[in-house]
């Protein structure tokens, strides 16, 4: 373990360059819905939280991986660092390690708290390495997940990918995965339209074709892990509640659009905000399954390389 003290004696966050072009194809607007009387009305929001109607693009932080903590629940508190009552705070030790005073002393590396279920011991979801952590028992697994997942990523920590297999016995994700702000002790915004848009993009992904699994990734059955099936998670606070419904979505490598063509989006994250339901059918025609970046909903992304997006 020394010389990892060695790389992170100083804090280590590099800045994430942003391609000069966006390499994603853009449509400005989203289609109008088809079938405008079976999306869930547009939810109301206090008069004194109004939505940010301006300043969208751009409108995120640079970051190499999400570290997607499954909790089963979204009852987080406002803080999910501070730890969920009845479950290990996986999150806040994740903190102590990646924090400024913490070992490894990074921030490139976001750590979220997710609604999808858990197990017997602590799980994750690494994202966009579209990888399942079934088990993080200890504390000393943590450390093993940064050194042996996160590290090789950011070049500043001149760590290499290792040639030995992860002893955390990781499991491929071959589902997109939608992401929906549902932090309702963080702000109530993302607490109204979290719920509602999870309720509707699973609607709309199963009326599409998609399987929308509500278990994990199994070493065991790959087969369910095939083409066209789908989760859907409420997550911790992103930054920009202004802008709710914030929604990510990852389309998993390998992945072909409608014609059959590679998804021009494959291996990538997708931010957008300002989602009402009535504008889900849409996003899950044009994005998820023909590989066009809304320009009207899009924050930003990140790409199969780990370049951040903008426009």
């Amino acid at each position: 373990m020394a010389i990892f003290r060695r790389f992170f004696s100083t804090r280590r966050s590099i800045p994430i360059p942003f391609p000069s072009q966006p390499s994603f194809p853009f449509i400005p607007h989203c289609p109008p819905n088809t079938q405008c009387c079976s999306a869930p009305p547009k939810p109301v929001l206090p008069k004194d939280l109004p939505l940010e109607t301006t300043g969208l693009h751009g409108a995120m932080v640079a970051y190499l991986e999400h570290v997607v903590l499954c909790t089963g629940t979204a009852a987080w508190p406002s803080r999910i660092e501070d730890g969920i009552e009845g479950q290990r705070n996986v999150a806040g030790e994740f903190k102590e390690l990646l924090g400024r005073k913490g070992e490894f002393q990074n921030t490139n590396f976001s750590v979220l708290a997710s609604s999808f279920p858990r197990g017997s011991s602590p799980s994750a979801y690494l994202l966009p390495s579209f990888q399942y952590i079934p088990a993080l028992p200890t504390q000393s697994s943590l450390t093993t997940l940064i050194t042996h997942h996160l590290l090789p990523l950011d070049p500043s920590t001149e760590v290499p990918a290792s040639e030995i297999p992860s002893p955390l016995h990781p499991v491929t994700v071959s589902s997109v995965v939608v992401l929906i702000c549902g932090h309702t002790n963080r702000d109530l915004r993302c607490g109204i339209y979290g719920p509602v848009l999870q309720d509707t993009f699973s609607s709309q992904l199963a009326a599409s074709g998609f399987s929308v699994l509500s278990t994990p990734p199994s070493a065991e059955d790959p087969g369910v892990e095939i083409q066209k099936t789908a989760r859907v998670g409420l997550i911790s606070h992103i930054g920009g509640h202004k802008y709710a419904g914030n929604v990510i979505i990852y389309i998993p490598p390998g992945t072909k659009s409608t014609n059959g063509h590679p998804h021009s989006l494959a291996g990538c994250g997708i931010w957008y905000g300002r989602v009402d339901p009535v504008n889900v059918e849409g996003i899950v025609s044009e994005t998820i399954l023909n590989g066009n970046v809304i320009e009207e909903f899009f924050r930003g992304g990140i790409n199969s390389d780990r370049k951040i997006v903008r426009i």
